[in-house]
């Protein structure tokens, strides 16, 4: 056996260069212009929190690029919800985690990101009101020519997303709500209590646990005896009728419900009948 020390899946950044995660190259399908792209993935532990895959795409052919994050465990079992109050630069660089599942909210301008509207991602505080910003004013150069109202009043917004970030700005909330458990705000003191972040846990509802494909035991075996209730249930037909066509010269033939109706799996019915219903 080889004397060289076997190293976790999940490794640190930084430290030791002898401890730093792989990076596992995988060519993969660019879906922007279907040409072969790279794919990046990278295996790692961020301190404090768990383990996490960090995933890049870029196409050489087309220059597309795309970030996600994903965790690499199994869903927590509760969810998690951070408030922060920010307060200066130093807040605006903590690092953020976020998975598809989180949802962020500004109470004082009323912004919010609804969950699985963005992929997963390491960011900061800063950099999700960066990209906020970068969303909202995408198209406004063709807003202020077809819709000039609507490209002044999202200006207006813009610049009070922007003013969270200026120095001196006034103290705001941010608020990050996850259902899979899989965000994390991080520390700047740890492991001290952190003086402007709280985090609290919560239970999951039953719709929150099927928003997560987590079923109870009891759950799935309805499901499956509703299924097969389904499956096996077949459509009676009686007193099958066929009326006399509106023609006086054409006669059609009548079946009452006393009369005899062939299966496939009656002895006088055709052979090709019975070696279809044995198919």
């Amino acid at each position: 056996m080889s004397g060289e020390s076997k190293q976790p899946l999940f490794r640190p950044l930084g430290g030791d260069p002898d401890a730093e995660p792989e990076v596992t190259e995988i060519e993969s399908l660019c879906m922007n212009c279907h040409e072969d792209g790279i794919t990046r993935l990278l295996l790692t532990r961020i301190p404090y929190y768990k383990n996490v895959v960090v995933m890049s795409f870029s196409c050489e052919h087309c220059g597309y690029q795309n970030n996600e994050l994903q965790p690499g465990g199994s869903v927590a079992e509760r969810g998690v919800r951070w408030v922060l109050r920010v307060e200066g630069a130093g807040d605006l660089n903590r690092q953020v985690v976020k998975s598809d599942y989180t949802s962020v909210r500004i109470p004082s301008l009323d912004f919010e990101i609804p969950a699985q509207s963005q992929k997963g991602e390491v960011t900061t505080v800063e950099g999700i009101v960066a990209r906020a910003v970068a969303g909202l004013t995408q198209d406004q150069a063709a807003r202020r020519l077809q819709h000039p109202e609507d490209a002044r009043a999202i200006d207006e917004y813009v610049a009070k997303l922007e003013a969270l970030c200026q120095p001196g700005a006034e103290p705001w909330t941010l608020e990050l709500d996850d259902i899979s458990g899989n965000c994390f705000l991080e520390n700047p003191v740890a492991p001290r209590a952190d003086p402007r972040a709280t985090c609290t846990q919560y239970t999951r509802s039953r719709d929150q646990d099927h928003a997560l494909g987590i079923y109870s035991s009891d759950e799935v075996q309805c499901t499956l005896l509703t299924t097969a209730h389904d499956d096996t249930e077949c459509p009676r037909i009686e007193n099958l009728s066929l009326s006399e066509g509106s023609d006086p010269n054409v006669t059609t033939p009548s079946v009452s419900s006393d009369e005899h109706l062939l299966t496939p799996l009656d002895p006088d019915a055709m052979p090709y009948e019975r070696l279809a219903a044995d198919e």
